[in-house]
């Protein structure tokens, strides 16, 4: 007598795969009563996604990849793939909100909204698990007025005086940063020859001040005299007002290497020297946008060894340093618009809340959505990290409440 059965089993095969690209993986099946063998083949690929929110990248004038889409603009959006991808293999299309996508095949398309809401664009890459969708709220234009000050140089300086065309590029420079998320700076006017005297060309912001109480002997820093009168040049609140100097210290009794601009509730105050992107960086804190350090570099400069160093360390990205994730990292399964193979400290140099820029010659500026894990002003050590709002929605309500008209 024969017994005639057939018996199923599955089996999960995990391959580690060192290089992108594809391959064939063959099965084979020896019964035990040594009967022929059989033999399956299957071919797979090995792939690995990359998408990028840099939107320091341009294409014809327009940013790629922003946090926000603008009513009354376009704007490009881009993915790529380490594997054996095709641009024919990537279809994009509108899941949701209002909002068209044109071409629908390829590495970018152009996104165009039709009204407010929050615009969903996929790009799928055939059926695989991993589709990157971009989720993009979109706003209206906001015109935020600014006004100029410029204190007038010693006569012995003069050659050094600002003039009204480094302004304009200044504010040219900003808006072209700002566009990403619908924001325009107007310049409504530019006054020349203020202050109480050439002396605010060096500018002084604190001095120290000591004051007797009942527990004793008390040290305060106020503004200076020369500060208080410069800022009041103009007081209306109608504007962002921009202070132009010729250096700025912080206080009398510390001294800084190189050059800074400051932000401070009464207007934004720019020495010469300072790169375009400075102004953008310090309008950023008008619209109450905190920067976000790698470093310690207040502290540093009194303590060394206080220095906190993510960068160097190579702390890595992760989600979590994200506080909005659905849209300063998408919807997908495992990735985000931020590239989890840099670290957090090569992430953070692509903002314009960047505290210090150590490279010149590639300053970020990027503005993404909401909050960012980093390290604050007057860090001591890497567990100081914390939530920064650096992002397009802080701006959003300020200038909802104050500036926009």
């Amino acid at each position: 007598m024969t017994n005639d059965f057939e018996h199923t089993e599955s089996y999960t095969i995990y391959v580690s795969c060192p290089n992108i690209g594809t391959g064939t993986i063959t099965a084979t099946f020896t019964p035990a009563d040594g009967g022929a063998p059989l033999t399956d083949s299957v071919t797979f690929r090995c792939i690995e996604p990359l998408r990028k929110l840099v939107t320091t990248e341009k294409k014809d004038g327009r940013y790629v990849n922003p946090s926000r889409l603008v009513m009354g603009t376009n704007a490009v959006l881009k993915v790529g793939a380490n594997g054996p991808f095709s641009p024919s293999e990537v279809s994009w299309h509108v899941v949701s909100g209002p909002g068209n996508v044109f071409p629908t095949n390829g590495w970018e398309t152009t996104v165009t909204p039709t009204g407010i809401g929050t615009v969903t664009v996929e790009a799928r890459f055939n059926d695989d698990e991993i589709q990157p969708q971009f989720v993009l709220p979109v706003v209206q234009p906001r015109t935020i007025p600014v006004r100029a000050f410029v204190v007038e140089p010693p006569v012995h300086l003069i050659e050094k005086a600002w003039d009204d065309h480094d302004i304009v590029s200044h504010i040219d420079k900003a808006n072209e940063i700002f566009s990403q998320i619908g924001v325009q700076f107007r310049l409504d006017g530019i006054l020349h020859n203020v202050g109480a005297s050439s002396n605010d060309w060096d500018l002084c912001i604190y001095e120290d001040q000591n004051y007797g109480t009942k527990w004793g002997e008390i040290l305060i820093e106020e503004h200076t005299e020369q500060f208080d009168q410069l800022v009041n040049v103009y007081t209306n609140r109608d504007c962002i007002k921009i202070f132009y100097v010729g250096t700025l210290r912080q206080s009398s009794k510390i001294q800084y290497d190189g050059i800074f601009a400051e932000w401070k509730a009464e207007g934004v105050l720019m020495p010469k020297g300072m790169l375009e992107e400075s102004l953008a960086h310090e309008l950023g804190h008008a619209l109450r946008l905190s920067d976000i350090y790698l470093n310690n570099w207040c502290g540093a400069l009194e303590q060394p060894t206080r220095r906190v160093e993510l960068a160097e360390q190579g702390f890595p990205l992760e989600k979590r340093f994200f506080g909005d994730l659905d849209h300063d990292w998408g919807q997908e399964t495992g990735r985000g618009f931020y590239e989890l193979n840099d670290t957090l400290g090569a992430t953070l140099k692509k903002f314009l809340m960047f505290g210090v820029y150590l490279d010149l010659d590639n300053v970020g500026c990027d503005i993404p959505s909401d909050t960012v894990h980093g390290i604050p002003a007057g860090a001591t050590t890497q567990g100081d990290a914390r939530l920064i709002t650096i992002g397009a929605r802080e701006t959003e309500r300020h200038t909802n409440e104050v500036y926009s008209r």
